[in-house]
């Protein structure tokens, strides 16, 4: 297992097997290491990383977009010379990779959209960007957040 930080800065970890690899993108407040009991569950190469802001990987500006979490995704991908992927998302890991199918569909094998968000309201908005923004300030996730989280 390869624990590494590419050139942009972003942190993973790379179980080198054979096959299209899977590429798993955790949620907001999250880290790479949701997907532990994934990495060594298949028979693919399996690469998780921490997106943006989260867990070992800073955020160096103020204001990010989709854009900005898929090319961090092309960047690693192109970086470790993988051409084709399996890319599974969890909640806003799948807003994040309906960006890269969107921009960068010639990279992927399949797509999978796990707890994706659609059509939220107002108040379910601003709970989800408080905690981004939360993790942002402290790059944890405090207790209270997560109750939240919990109990959405």
């Amino acid at each position: 297992m390869i624990h590494a930080t590419d050139a942009n800065s972003t942190f993973y970890k790379l179980n080198k097997k054979k096959g299209i690899p899977i590429i798993f993108i955790h949620g907001v407040g999250l880290d790479s290491s949701i997907w532990e009991s994934q990495i060594d569950a298949f028979e693919n190469t399996v690469l998780v990383y921490d997106i943006l802001g989260h867990g070992k990987t800073p955020l160096n500006k103020d204001n990010v977009s989709f854009d900005d979490f898929s090319d961090q995704l092309l960047n690693l991908i192109n970086e470790l010379k993988i051409e084709k992927i399996h890319l599974v998302g969890f909640s806003i890991g799948s807003l994040i990779a309906r960006n890269f199918a969107t921009r960068f569909n010639e990279r992927l094998q399949s797509l999978t959209l796990l707890c994706s968000i659609f059509n939220r309201s107002n108040e379910q908005k601003k709970i989800v960007n408080d905690r981004f923004e939360q993790t942002k300030k402290e790059n944890t996730l405090p207790k209270n957040v997560l109750k939240k989280m919990v109990h959405q």
